[in-house]
């Protein structure tokens, strides 16, 4: 499903349409709307908002995005919180409707909103955002629209206090990262680093980016280079791949030529790659 939860400034989105949390007047305001407006150019964007206000609670103003890097900038005016009496959740949903349909009707592909009515109109953070996300997956089943949630503030995304105890237990007890292992294995060798990525064909900087930062992942065909730089059997291989989120596949073109090659213990580089090369495969 195109809907994806981003960490950014919206001012900073460049889909087709960003969405600006508006007030009925469409003036310039704080907040988001404060910020769209002063990276739009304020007297430009100030000028088209005046012909076209008001704007209801819940609907959808479209104008152009003029500084901004995106084409347009859809206005919708959330709804003040009231303690949840006062219709809030249905005007809210609105707001996201009404601004995907006035986007799909003016050809754009891709859309970018805020957390609406969750700043200084008062409308709880976790509540504002189970309502953003009914709303853009239910257009999304009978449109298709790459839609994107731009949140400055990570805290805004708020899980239940039981899930997020669990998940914390967890990543508090993560598997050795593939960094150790590969200096454990280097080691278990009695290989030095050097051997490794020489056998390898490996960028020496490279060699040292994925050995000084424990966070690091390299791409699929780095770590394949270094399971022959390190001569290590497919289990081993595939233990390696795995820490780094890869698996040695047996419908990879790459991987079955591979995996013959350390099945037969034969780890020089470039025949691995002269190999690749002749069956259209990229070299390790």
């Amino acid at each position: 499903m195109p809907f994806h939860i981003v960490h950014n400034d919206i001012v900073r989105m460049k889909t087709d349409a960003i969405v600006n949390a508006a007030n009925p007047a469409l003036l310039a305001g704080s907040g988001v709307c404060g910020a769209i407006f002063r990276a739009a150019g304020y007297d430009e964007l100030s000028a088209e908002c005046r012909q076209k206000a008001p704007c209801p609670t819940g609907q959808s103003v479209l104008t152009s995005a003029y500084r901004l890097p995106a084409r347009y900038i859809i206005h919708t005016v959330g709804p003040v919180w009231q303690g949840g009496e006062a219709g809030e959740k249905e005007y809210l949903a609105s707001c996201y409707s009404t601004a995907l349909e006035t986007a799909m009707k003016a050809g754009c592909k891709s859309i970018s909103f805020p957390l609406i009515s969750s700043g200084i109109f008062g409308y709880p953070a976790q509540e504002a955002l189970d309502v953003a996300c009914q709303a853009i997956r239910t257009f999304l089943q009978y449109h298709d629209m790459d839609v994107y949630l731009a949140v400055l503030d990570r805290s805004a995304i708020q899980l239940s206090r039981h899930l997020t105890d669990e998940l914390k237990q967890m990543i508090q007890n993560l598997d050795e990262p593939f960094s150790h292992m590969l200096l454990r294995l280097i080691d278990e060798k009695g290989y030095s680093d050097v051997e490794v990525y020489k056998r390898a064909n490996m960028d020496r900087k490279l060699f040292s980016k994925i050995r000084s930062h424990e966070e690091y992942l390299p791409k699929k065909k780095t770590v394949l280079a270094l399971a022959v730089g390190l001569k290590l059997s497919v289990a081993e291989t595939e233990e390696l791949l795995d820490k780094a989120g890869y698996s040695l596949s047996g419908s990879q073109k790459r991987d079955v030529i591979v995996r013959y090659f350390l099945d037969h213990g034969e780890y020089d580089i470039y025949t691995i790659d002269k190999a690749l090369f002749y069956f259209g495969e990229p070299e390790l």
